[in-house]
């Protein structure tokens, strides 16, 4: 087996890549949305000057078998790595994917991480079959159970129009000191200086488990990158913000990051309220306005994916007036070194 960098400016060799995911995809999570490979392609080509991505590939002969990602947030957060490993089906328990961790735990010590986190799913109760293999092979190789999380998913049209209006008024009547707003892809110029105030507190409102992660230093250039790379990839976006009426700042928050067509789906990224402004129904606020953005801008969308630690009660909470039910578990896992 020969390890390789993979060559994103190789036509053919990402031809190889997306049909390897297809392949493990079909097997591990046969029921799932399909996602749009194009956006696949156009993510790989795509540089992020504020994220290091590191893809490898093994190869047995001219078959691509497996691969791994890694990557290094540039700016915060340089102790720690996100990766990710796969193997093709056929070639599982024999070894392929071991030669691979050694391979990726050498690219982070190189690049001094100290912190690895990888995911893998499980079954949810009442759900579909899901592999216990992933679990297993990651504590082979010393890492820990760091957070359960419960994969949602709802439809896009789960709340009638009279259920979302008294859904919606009932949480204003909490919030009478704030506004909710919201926008599509870009965010509005004289919003984008408070925006980056809140994302920038974001990481430390997140149930992390066991992963220490110190929050991200965001600006007005590095939002409009984020833009500019969603763009490239064919993504959309639909944010909804509450702003508290005396200060002017932004204090609640959630993303929909919207799958490009034929993709019938949204992903929620991070809904989170600040401290001293919880108690108003922001959250479950902030998450009806969204939703309904999202129907009125995304008309291809039919349904919403979130991933909630079990431990948020209160999201959790949200998510089931919303329409959400548990597809999967997702694991996170740790290994510190």
């Amino acid at each position: 087996m020969q390890i390789t960098p993979l060559n994103v400016s190789d036509a053919s060799a990402l031809d190889n890549f997306i049909a390897l995911r297809k392949i493990i995809r079909r097997c591990d999570q046969p029921e799932a949305f399909s996602p749009n490979w194009e956006s696949l392609r156009a993510s790989l080509t795509t540089v992020n000057p504020d994220l290091k991505q590191v893809r490898e590939v093994a190869w047995e002969g001219e078959t691509m078998v497996g691969f791994f990602v890694a990557n290094f947030m540039v700016h915060e957060n340089q102790h720690h790595a996100n990766v990710g490993i796969m193997v093709h089906p056929e070639y599982r328990r024999r070894g392929y994917g071991s030669r691979l961790m050694r391979r990726l735990l050498e690219v982070c010590a190189v690049e001094g991480r100290t912190q690895i986190a990888a995911w893998t799913t499980a079954q949810a109760e009442g759900g579909p079959y899901r592999s216990q293999g992933g679990g297993a092979f990651l504590s082979a190789h010393g890492f820990t159970l760091s957070e359960t999380m419960h994969a949602q998913v709802a439809p896009v049209d789960y709340l009638d129009a009279s259920t979302w209006e008294r859904l919606y008024t009932e949480a204003m009547s909490y919030a009478q000191h704030y506004e909710v707003l919201s926008w599509v892809d870009r965010i509005p110029d004289n919003l984008i200086e408070a925006f980056a105030r809140l994302e920038s507190t974001a990481l430390s409102l997140m149930p992390l488990g066991q992963i220490h992660l110190e929050n991200y230093r965001m600006d007005a250039p590095r939002l409009r990158r984020l833009e500019e790379i969603r763009r490239a990839k064919g993504s959309g976006v639909c944010q909804s913000v509450a702003r508290h009426r005396v200060s002017g700042e932004l204090v609640a928050s959630t993303t929909f990051e919207v799958h490009a067509p034929p993709a019938g789906r949204a992903d929620i990224g991070m809904t989170f309220v600040g401290p001293q402004h919880r108690g108003h129904r922001l959250g479950l606020a902030v998450k009806l306005a969204n939703t309904r953005h999202l129907r009125e801008h995304f008309p291809h969308v039919s349904h919403i994916g979130t991933n909630n630690a079990h431990t948020n009660e209160h999201m959790n909470a949200i998510n089931r007036q919303l329409g959400f039910t548990p597809v999967e578990e997702t694991h996170e896992y740790v290994l510190k070194r």
